[in-house]
């Protein structure tokens, strides 16, 4: 059981935790001579096979940050308040810190009582309770306490005795996670490196990864809340000596030491945020703030994910779905507790919930996306998936599901064969993949694609089948592209559809021969050539020349094996000559400028919005063109003249 004292600057934090202990935390020379704490201070006191570990924080306002770090894997606080000066402005800043990384067990300690009277003793508890939430202060305990004359310390030692006791242990679930906040070397040992394990376990001999680094070291000895130990586990301060290919100066306060398999640091993701009701600034879309996570700070942009018109600030008190622009990598997971500062550090702003760590800068935010946060903000793994597979109907990448868990495959599936899910569910699994979604949303996608396929038979009669490529393209608005492919093979191998020369069909699907006519294929071409760059689409062809669309396609399907026609998309198609024309177009327009939009291209061709965009796609699919933000530049002169000079 880990336990932080927090409070004002000298209201006698440290002494404090050398009464309970027997341990002066003030370990620096400079901390001895000013008589304050600059760094974080720890102090172990043993209870039978357990022990109590205490982190002693500095309450001055220039030490705040260290004090921030410090309290990041603590299982109670012992709020510390001098009766003389009752709560000071550290007193509150640190108890808004406590509340907004989740600490929810707090005891006050009412120190200094040989230096006053009963009457303001009194008055000091009522003060320090009415800072408290209400339903924390309803069950807070009081210890009133005199670190010179040892009154009240007794009491104290009892009720942290009792609470070791009753102290349900961290469950040692998820993979390895320490946040480091303290790096040293020592004579004939190396390096070693301390924090509090958050998550899972490690043992002697086991290799883990250095983040934001990314090297892998190895555990060479343990010492987990002061003792030497072969395992650490989730809840415990420990200190690792470590070997490998580093030095002293690639680690620092702040880093990551993870299970090999955990999530890699990244410089983005999306979280629940809510401000202080005491914020004394409002944010704005994009402001700078300093976010403080595990033992790191550092700076960031706040960038609101709810689009809200009527408030496009966030005030006081308010909660959102925001995303974390950050200027250095971060390791963080689902449920993991962070806290914002103004950017120059001189005020606590607020904090919140991390949701998706797997969130990108250039994330389109959707109203699915919008959905899957919400879901991934229910307080557990299950209710999550439950949520997201059966309420939501999406479909759950498992692999990206577990590491934003920061579980393991093998823990997330334990935790499903456990649960009592309302529904049975389909699983899409290959070498690299691991899908997950329900069988309602597996019968609405499988339909949906025996039914494009059914539709391309309907107007094709004449074709073997569709092409894969073309099928996706036509289900990519319905279908999530991530399982189309499975979900095909999944069709084949129960003989739904055939794979036949490279396309797909219906099982009980025979293709009609037609006979073209070369009179049909010259009226198709002249309708192309005399609509010119207005390049028509194929139910503007089918009203120009009137053919009936079984007709009409089997010309088209001819002509595109012939190389006569290109397909642009499902509903266009272009003679080779009018490509060629509008490649050299673009070759022209490059010339005056590298980089061009679609608008330029549109208005230099002389063609209408959609069809340019159309073209640029497509040319961006034959890597002719390639596409940066809304620009595009010239990818390959040559293709042009290899695909379209015929």
């Amino acid at each position: 059981m880990i336990i932080a004292t927090a409070g004002h600057v000298d209201h006698g934090k440290t002494s404090l935790v050398k009464q309970l202990t027997g341990t002066d935390t003030d370990r620096l020379e400079e901390e001895k001579r000013r008589g304050l704490s600059i760094n974080l201070g720890f102090a172990y006191r043993k209870i039978g096979d357990t022990s109590l570990g205490f982190i002693d924080v500095p309450g001055h306002k220039r030490f705040i940050n260290t004090m921030i770090s410090g309290v990041s894997g603590i299982d109670m606080a012992l709020l510390v308040v001098a009766a003389d000066d009752g709560p000071m402005p550290q007193t509150i800043e640190h108890l808004e810190v406590l509340l907004v990384l989740g600490i929810k067990s707090f005891s006050v300690v009412i120190s200094k009582i040989d230096k006053v009277d009963d009457a303001r003793i009194q008055t000091v508890r009522e003060k320090t309770l009415a800072l408290l939430p209400e339903g924390i202060a309803k069950d807070c305990n009081i210890f009133e306490i005199s670190n010179t004359t040892n009154k009240g310390i007794d009491e104290l030692k009892i009720h942290l005795n009792k609470a070791s006791l009753t102290h349900q242990a961290r469950a040692v679930q998820g993979l390895f996670r320490q946040a480091i906040d303290r790096v040293f070397s020592l004579k004939g040992a190396g390096i070693v490196i301390t924090g509090t394990v958050s998550s899972g376990k490690i043992s002697l001999g086991d290799s883990v990864q250095l983040q934001p680094k990314g090297k892998i070291v190895k555990v060479r000895d343990i010492h987990a809340n002061d003792q030497p130990a072969k395992i650490a586990r989730a809840g415990q301060r420990c200190a690792l000596n470590i070997s490998g290919d580093i030095d002293k100066e690639d680690l620092h306060k702040g880093d990551w030491l993870l299970e090999p398999a955990a999530l890699e640091a990244r410089d983005c993701f999306s979280a629940r945020c809510r401000l202080l009701t005491s914020s004394p600034v409002a944010l704005k879309h994009m402001s700078p703030v300093t976010l403080h996570i595990g033992a790191r700070h550092l700076s960031a942009k706040i960038s609101f994910l709810e689009n809200r018109e009527a408030n496009k600030r966030m005030q006081a008190g308010d909660e959102r779905l925001v995303r974390f622009l950050l200027d250095e990598p971060v390791c963080c997971f689902n449920t993991e507790n962070f806290l914002i500062r103004d950017d120059s550090e001189s005020f606590t702003i607020g904090g919140g919930t991390v949701l998706d760590p797997f969130s990108s800068r250039k994330h389109k935010i959707t109203e699915k996306y919008l959905n899957y946060l919400k879901a991934i903000s229910a307080s557990d793994f299950i209710s999550s998936f439950n949520e997201l597979l059966f309420n939501q109907q999406q479909v759950v990448d498992f692999n990206r599901f577990c590491l934003a868990w920061n579980l393991s495959i093998k823990e997330a599936e334990n935790l499903l064969a456990a649960s009592k899910l309302p529904a049975k569910y389909k699983i899409l699994e290959s070498d690299k993949t691991n899908y997950k979604l329900s069988e309602e949303l597996f019968s609405i996608y499988t339909e949906l694609i025996l039914d494009a396929i059914s539709n391309f038979h309907k107007t094709n009669v004449n074709e073997n089948g569709i092409g894969q490529k073309l099928l996706q393209e036509i289900l990519a608005e319905e279908i999530d592209g991530t399982i189309f492919l499975e979900l095909l093979h999944i069709l084949v191998n129960d003989k739904k559809i055939l794979r036949s020369g490279g396309k797909l069909r219906l099982s009980d699907f025979s293709p009609t021969t037609f006979k073209v006519d070369q009179k049909e294929w010259l009226l198709i071409k002249n309708s192309l050539i005399e609509r010119g760059k207005q390049i028509p689409s194929i139910s503007e062809l089918n009203e120009i020349t009137q053919l009936d669309i079984n007709k009409l396609n089997a010309v088209i399907n001819t002509a595109i094996k012939n190389k006569s026609l290109y397909r642009i998309n499902i509903k266009r198609f272009a003679l080779t000559k009018t490509l060629h024309e509008f490649c050299e177009e673009a070759n022209t327009l490059a010339i005056n400028q590298e980089r061009f939009t679609a608008v330029d291209f549109k208005n230099h061709a002389g063609i209408g919005r959609n069809l340019a965009i159309e073209l640029l796609e497509y040319f961006d699919s034959i890597r002719f063109t390639q596409r940066h933000g809304n620009e595009r530049i010239i990818l390959s002169n040559i293709v042009p003249d290899k695909l379209f000079n015929n």
